[in-house]
């Protein structure tokens, strides 16, 4: 985050404008010891372990106020995924910088750069027709335009794509903060992970 300061006429200091660059680093992890939340990981790990055995989707929100671990408690899950486990992240701000699509957005450059896209789609689904499509569907997200077409067919699939070639975990935080288009997409999911 970019802070700019500019002499204010009284003679102090104001804020002229905060910046987060699109797909900057949005908050600051600072390692601090794991406690009390031994339990509710297991719970999370149990449910992966579940995943991996039964190959079925679960969804899973975790809820609390502010300042009780909820992050924490994600980054121990994502640090335990992993190979063959996938874990994706996104994260949405506040700062209205990412177009609401920010966690979209983290998720497709998880899982590869604006420049690999085409090249790490065509790797995962062939260089055919369905690579054409999902990148065409995935390019604003990963960054090479803020126009983002809502294809939820083509952001499904490429999540089941990914999925079927191993375990994926994808780990949606801040979510409420994301555009209404982002929140119908994540209550699809949880609508189809329901029924598959």
């Amino acid at each position: 985050m970019t802070w700019a300061a500019d002499p204010a006429p009284t003679g102090g200091r104001q804020a002229v404008s905060c910046i987060c660059p699109r797909g900057a680093t949005r908050r600051a992890r600072v390692p601090v010891p794991f406690v009390e939340r031994e339990r509710e990981l297991l719970v999370l790990q149990g449910l992966l372990d579940e995943v991996r055995v039964r190959r079925r989707p679960h969804f899973v929100t975790v809820l609390g106020e502010a300042g009780v671990g909820k992050t924490r408690l994600v980054s121990e899950l994502a640090a335990a995924c992993t190979s063959p486990v996938m874990a994706l992240c996104g994260t949405a701000t506040a700062f209205g910088d990412d177009h609401g699509y920010g966690p979209l957005s983290d998720v497709v450059r998880g899982f590869a750069s604006p420049e690999n896209l085409r090249a790490a789609l065509s790797s995962l689904v062939g260089a055919a027709e369905l690579a054409d499509r999902l990148h065409s569907s995935l390019a604003g997200l990963a960054g090479t335009s803020p126009e983002v077409p809502a294809d939820f067919p083509a952001w499904r699939r490429f999540l089941e794509e990914i999925a079927d070639s191993g375990p994926l975990v994808v780990f949606l935080e801040d979510v409420h903060r994301a555009n209404d288009i982002v929140l119908d997409f994540v209550e699809e999911l949880s609508e189809q992970a329901g029924c598959l």
